[in-house]
């Protein structure tokens, strides 16, 4: 399980007149500056934007040219604005100064002694500082000279630049993809490249606001990330041979209808879990619980997981540890299970205690009996059948207490059960069974 990570799913934000506003407002009225020049990597300069903005902090794009070009041409023939030049932002202070990669925007950040100022006093002054890919290359000019702090940060980098930083800070992580550095209260975060840039963002972000705005944005972004994964993996006849809802052929339509699911899921009914691999932070199973309104001592669970994965032990860890989760959420009594399609897994999760008995209940009393039993010598004959596990409008259920005590033993706590015995247009009976002396009686 080393190999794996879990991340929460989470719904989608509202969206109205304002909410950038809100957002900022929210996040404690955090800013942040992306230096940027032609060159520039592209990803790493949109995605870094995009997330820290959906995080609600005001960021701004500076420019480090020496005349004040606009637009720049990023490394792959991205056009992008700058909000402000280098000469715009000498004296204001932000809460991250954050250097993107690109070999040839790195080259000019790097040479400018403006941008140099600016990430020393941020530094100093323990603001986050930042770089992705061949960005570090930035900071060891402007920092490790200048500051004895800064060569005894971890950092990770593009794999190509490593070597011109291996003397520069305390080691060169190229096993993480991103690492974040405090050494006397002043942070480095670092990251390797395109591929890592919105991890990179939301660590961030996480640093600026909290950890729970950065995973609401995570999942948001993971929610249309995740469809290419979803058709890649679920788009098999065993998968859908071994579960109850994935369709096969399972195409990008279904997946998008999916993330809908998982974005209109109810609070505290619905949770969501996701499957990662840690080196690329890609999809391979979820793992999910469907509560119930009417019967919040139930739920059910359901996975999935992509088949090169099988038979590793990965969904037995994963769904015992969900239900280790959830029964803060779920305060369910029983497990009910089905596990014909899946012995294996099922043995290693869960242990049998017994089947459950079909019932029949009475439409006009609260009578329920085993479907085995003959009822002969009953008044009303006309029975249905009813799940008094799951739940039902002919169910037992239990409560804590009753409004009335136990006729006849005085007892406090007894089960319900709620009839419809006359028309419909009349309100529902409700019966009570007590549960010590097992005395019946209806309101």
């Amino acid at each position: 399980m080393n190999q794996f990570i879990q991340a929460t799913t989470n719904r989608a934000q509202s969206n109205f007149l304002g909410f950038s506003q809100l957002l900022y407002i929210m996040s404690g009225g955090k800013k942040a500056l992306v230096f940027v020049a032609n060159g520039s990597e592209d990803i790493e300069v949109v995605a870094t934007v995009d997330i820290l903005r959906r995080g609600g902090v005001d960021v701004k794009l500076c420019s480090v040219e020496k005349n004040d070009e606009k637009p720049l041409t990023c490394a792959n023939n991205i056009q992008i604005v700058p909000d402000l030049h280098i000469d715009d932002v000498q004296g204001q202070e932000f809460d991250a100064v954050i250097v993107p990669g690109g070999s040839k925007g790195t080259d000019k950040i790097t040479a400018c002694k403006k941008a140099g100022v600016i990430l020393l006093d941020h530094y100093k002054a323990n603001k986050i500082v930042a770089a992705i890919c061949a960005g570090p290359i930035a900071l060891s000019a402007h920092l490790c000279t200048a500051e004895k702090n800064a060569r005894r940060h971890d950092v990770t980098c593009y794999p190509e630049v490593a070597k011109l930083l291996q003397n520069q800070f305390k080691s060169v992580k190229l096993d993480q993809s991103v690492v974040d550095s405090e050494v006397n209260h002043r942070r480095l975060i670092t990251s390797q490249g395109p591929a890592t840039a919105i991890e990179f963002s939301l660590k961030i972000l996480s640093r600026l606001t909290n950890e729970k705005k950065a995973e609401e944005i995570r999942t948001k972004i993971c929610l249309l990330n995740d469809v290419p994964s979803l058709v890649k993996y679920l788009n098999n006849p065993n998968i859908y041979a071994n579960t109850l809802r994935v369709p096969y052929p399972y195409t990008a339509k279904d997946g998008e209808d999916y993330m809908k699911i998982v974005n209109e899921s109810k609070k505290d009914i619905d949770h969501f879990f996701t499957i990662r691999l840690k080196v690329n932070d890609e999809m391979i199973g979820s793992c999910g619980i469907h509560g119930s309104e009417s019967n919040r001592r139930v739920a059910e669970i359901g996975y999935w997981l992509a088949e090169p994965y099988w038979r590793r032990g990965i969904a037995s860890a994963v769904v015992k540890k969900v239900l280790e989760i959830i029964r803060f959420f779920v305060p369910a009594t029983n497990s009910n299970v089905f596990l014909h399609s899946s012995p294996r897994c099922g043995n290693m999760l869960f242990v049998e205690e017994g089947d459950r008995r079909n019932r029949l209940a009475c439409n006009t009393c609260p009578y329920i009996c085993n479907i085995e039993t003959k009822i002969t010598d009953r008044q009303y004959t006309r029975l249905k059948p009813v799940d008094d596990v799951l739940g039902g409008a002919a169910a037992w259920e239990n409560v804590d207490k009753t409004e009335v005590t136990c006729p006849k033993c005085a007892h406090t706590q007894a089960y319900f059960m709620q009839l419809q015995t006359r028309s419909a247009d009349e309100p529902m009976t409700t019966f009570y069974k007590c549960v010590q002396c097992g005395h019946r009686w209806n309101d």
